[in-house]
């Protein structure tokens, strides 16, 4: 059945930002605006190493004055060294063969030719330009226009060959603006507040935190280069806004209860009744979270020095966040912790959680710079008909959406239609107020919490190896860091192993053999065996089993008539059983929504 399209009106959307910077149209223009606003804020910097490499208490920094000159030193060097202007961005291509390198000193730039492809053979030649020659040639600004591409940014590609988006410099402002919008409602933004960046900087994410920061003038704090010592770099830097990936924050939650739990008996029963009594006045709506002040410094004080003792903004995105993790930011750091939802594809953010809204389980409201629309996906059973919630694959349209895929019009007509709304391949659904829940993938694939998307029907090829295995079926939940598969064991099989394992569970039946936790660990344990020859990803080993006696068929409605599994039946049908495992797992932190 054609699948049909997404019906919405055009409504004024936002693609730049508002006053005195609604003339910035480009990358280039934002960053010419945010110098000559704040020339002597600080703007870019990094932490100190002693002379035996160490990390030192504190951060050096390049004012914007400074880091422009460099800027405008480098790109003139480029120029009057023949290298055209945007040649960054043909590093992809075999007709612009550029890179670029900084030493680690800053005393000399390097610029390198290389061949990117063997096909260009080794004619590599190296150029040593150092600072005092760029210097000396300055040349004018190349700046580009609002529909030139900005970037390539590449997506993960799970089921094949990455594929590059293509974002203009509108889209990337745009996105920027959009959120830039929300962010007003936080109060005033600038000088004085900070951004720890440690996001990959390839990321979209990052790329539209960095993008936001220089707009606002805020100093940008790039972390040590170590993960594990993220808190740490915050703690330095103290930023007054914490981007980051669930992961991070289950972090903190796993550390900050962890120390509670080892404390005495009077913090733990201090810190649980303070933070008991909070989360119920932000889940009422109480923006002061209903505590004294004192009583909330001696509660959570500790905690939020953990990040410098400033933030008082944070985002999530790249994949859900439990309501339990978010509702322990509210609490203990800032209750202007939000849950936002974008791609690549669609410059960045898509939707987020707005000021004062204290409710879980959802990804917000679409940014003034998007339109969103749910399609009908009559196949899957979701309809915009549906009640009490209407539901659909999410789309979306606006100025930040992207052109295409780097030479693959045909995936470009796949994510884009002819009425320009770009079908992200997520199920949604709408909730009371404009807010929005995702609920499903249109395709087999889903997403782990790390943000990592697993292809189900590849490791069910992998497991399916097994000498024990019949049929089976993988799944996941994306608060969890690896899936689930459901086993139809091999009948003779399994009965093979019982009788070389004990003369009791040789005369037991399918039923009782697959609910025996022996042969559920002996058919997890085959299937591990197969993931680790054919070198599956610590991700893709499934976290734990579920023994169905009963094979997938047409009859019971788990296989199509072409022998073809309904991933939608199977997941509904064995969700509690799935679920079980989760919660079995040690540290599981599954709660209600």
């Amino acid at each position: 059945m054609q699948q049909q399209q997404p019906k919405a009106n055009p409504v004024p959307l936002t693609s730049r930002f508002g006053p005195p910077c609604e003339a910035v149209a480009t990358l280039h223009d934002c960053w010419q605006a945010a110098v000559g606003r704040f020339p002597a804020e600080r703007v870019l910097g990094w932490r100190l190493r002693d002379s035996s490499g160490r990390l030192q208490q504190q951060y050096n920094w390049m004012t914007f004055a400074q880091a422009c000159e460099v800027r405008d030193a480098l790109g003139s060097g480029l120029l009057a060294a023949g290298i055209p202007a945007g040649s960054a961005l043909g590093l992809y291509s075999s007709n612009c063969p550029h890179w670029v390198l900084l030493d680690a000193a800053a005393a000399a730039y390097s610029m390198v030719s290389v061949p990117l492809y063997d096909s260009l053979g080794p004619q590599a030649v190296q150029y040593i330009i150092n600072h005092a020659e760029l210097a000396a040639q300055p040349q004018p600004h190349v700046s580009p226009r609002p529909g030139d591409t900005a970037t390539i940014c590449y997506t993960s590609g799970t089921t094949g060959m990455p594929k590059g988006a293509v974002l203009s410099h509108g889209n990337l402002i745009a996105n920027a603006a959009g959120s830039a919008a929300l962010m007003a409602q936080q109060g005033a933004w600038g000088p004085g507040d900070t951004h720890l960046s440690f996001l990959p900087l390839a990321h979209i994410f990052e790329r539209k935190n960095l993008t936001l920061a220089l707009h606002y003038g805020l100093a940008i704090g790039f972390y040590s280069g170590d993960a594990r010592r993220v808190f740490e770099d915050a703690a330095v830097l103290r930023p007054s806004l914490f981007m980051a990936v669930p992961r991070v924050f289950n972090r903190l939650h796993d550390e900050v209860m962890a120390e509670v739990q080892q404390g005495s008996a009077l913090r733990q029963r201090l810190f649980q009744a303070a933070y008991a009594r909070k989360a119920k006045a932000l889940e009422a709506g109480e923006a002061s979270g209903g505590l004294p002040l004192l009583l909330d410094r001696v509660a959570f004080g500790w905690v939020r020095q953990r990040l410098g003792g400033r933030v008082r903004y944070m985002t999530t995105g790249a994949s859900p966040i439990s309501a339990a993790v978010l509702t322990f930011l509210r609490v203990c750091i800032t209750p202007a912790a939000v849950e936002g939802y974008g791609m690549t594809e669609a410059g960045c953010t898509i939707s987020i959680g707005r000021p004062g809204d204290t409710s879980c389980g959802h990804v917000g409201l679409p940014l003034p710079c998007c339109e969103v629309a749910l399609a009908e996906l009559p196949a899957l059973g979701y309809s915009t008909a549906d009640r009490p919630h209407p539901r659909g694959e999410v789309c979306v349209r606006g100025p930040s959406v992207f052109r295409g895929y780097h030479r693959a019009p045909q995936a470009t007509a796949q994510a884009l239609d002819s009425q320009s709304w770009l079908h992200t391949g997520d199920v949604g659904e709408w909730l009371p107020g404009g807010r929005l829940r995702l609920i499903d993938r249109k395709n087999s694939l889903f997403k782990l919490a790390q943000g990592e998307y697993v292809a189900p029907e590849r490791l069910e090829a992998v497991y399916a190896r097994s000498p024990l295995v019949l049929q089976v079926f993988v799944t996941g939940d994306s608060l969890q860091q690896q899936p689930v598969a459901v086993v139809v064991p091999d009948p003779e099989a399994l009965q093979r192993w019982a009788a070389q394992h004990s003369t009791q569970h040789k005369l037991q039946g399918m039923l009782d053999l697959c609910a025996e936790p022996a042969a559920v660990q002996a058919v997890h344990g085959s299937l591990l065996q197969q993931a680790a020859e054919a070198g599956l990803q610590g991700y893709e080993a499934v976290a734990g089993v579920v023994l169905v006696p009963q094979p997938f068929s047409v009859e019971n409605g788990l296989l199509t008539p072409t022998q073809k599994l309904r991933r939608q039946v199977a997941r509904q049908r064995f969700a509690d059983a799935v679920q079980a495992v989760y919660r079995s797992l040690p540290g599981s932190r599954r709660s209600e929504a």
